[in-house]
């Protein structure tokens, strides 16, 4: 077409059409027609559809484009000229309502997510009243919260001509405490001492072995004891708020107690001042600790050892197996002799 064809056709088909008597409202059409024009461009189309078609006042969507087009331009009258097509008596007539609000608990999150009523664009999301964010999706993650804290959300929808409609119904809820870090044990033969660390918003805290739960408190260790020696166990930590509710076990830190120190059985032969003391070997002992008179004397690595006394001077002798741990068990049957 050649220019003057194509500005003929514009005039007629964008200006001065009327809409279909099928499948097309007159606004569903008004839109098309306002939307091609922005597309190319046409300014003077523009114009003349406002002056004829008065409603398009109330489309802010045109009169931002063509404002804009002329202060690019740098003709402010023609600018300011638009402001009067703009109706003073658009009425917030928008009255969808979201549906389906619901707010998910996460670990220091919370998720929330909706349904979109006709003809929303965009949506504003309010926490406890206040609006935090414009969004154009049908979820949204609130990586700002407090766990532990009740936070309360509204959801409005905006319609193409930007008009907010009325607000969802409020949906409340709060994000879980995260689970301590660092959980450890330190083994002393059938007892674990297990530590993590705090978590500032927990209130207590609870400790499950194996899956069962073993200790609900506020300090951070707990000793277990009493365990079967040689054995491996599986602990989880979790926090609970003020309220109770726990949030979610750490990951498992898997414990093995030591294998039993047993006490030997200790002889003892005396020959003059010479002391001379043989135990029974331990299962898993790497040394062995003697004592005199209930003082340690030595630790030494075989079964025997040779002490030199004082005549007419008795001594009493105990001896204890230590694993390769550094564990020491229990003390032998004591033996007591005298020089001479």
């Amino acid at each position: 077409l050649s220019k003057l064809s194509e500005d003929l056709l514009f005039q007629v088909l964008f200006t001065n059409a009327y809409s279909p008597k099928k499948n097309l409202s007159s606004e569903e059409f008004l839109k098309i027609k306002i939307d091609w024009l922005i597309k190319r461009k046409r300014i003077e189309d523009l114009e003349i559809l406002l002056k004829t078609n008065p409603e398009v006042g109330q489309n802010p969507k045109v009169i931002k484009f063509l404002i804009n087009e002329y202060l690019s331009s740098a003709d402010i009258k023609s600018a300011c000229g638009n402001i009067n097509f703009i109706d003073s008596k658009v009425e917030n007539t928008y009255l969808e309502t979201v549906d389906n609000l619901s707010v998910t608990q996460g670990i220091g999150e919370l998720s929330l997510s909706w349904e979109t009523p006709y003809d929303a664009e965009t949506f504003f999301i309010y926490r406890d009243d206040e609006f935090i964010v414009e969004t154009t999706e049908t979820s949204y993650t609130d990586e700002t919260v407090t766990p532990s804290t009740i936070y309360c959300y509204e959801i409005s929808a905006v319609n193409s001509f930007s008009i907010e409609g009325p607000r969802s119904e409020s949906v409340c809820n709060k994000a879980l405490i995260p689970a301590p870090e660092n959980l450890s044990g330190i083994v002393n033969q059938d007892t674990i001492t297990v530590s993590w660390s705090p978590v500032s918003e927990a209130s207590q805290y609870r400790l499950y072995r194996d899956g069962e739960q073993i200790y609900t408190d506020t300090e951070l260790t707990y000793v277990d004891s009493d365990l079967d020696y040689n054995t491996s166990y599986s602990y989880t930590v979790s926090c609970l708020d003020n309220n109770g509710d726990e949030g979610p076990q750490s990951s498992p830190a898997s414990v093995t107690t030591h294998p039993q120190v047993t006490a030997p059985v200790l002889s003892l032969i005396v020959s003059s001042s010479e002391f001379e003391l043989n135990w029974t070997s331990v299962q898993n002992a790497s040394a062995y600790r003697v004592y005199i008179d209930d003082v340690f004397l030595i630790e030494v690595e075989d079964n025997t050892h040779t002490y030199t006394g004082t005549e007419s001077v008795e001594n009493c002798f105990k001896v204890s197996a230590v694993n390769s741990f550094g564990t020491e068990g229990p003390l032998s049957n004591q033996e007591c002799g005298t020089g001479s």
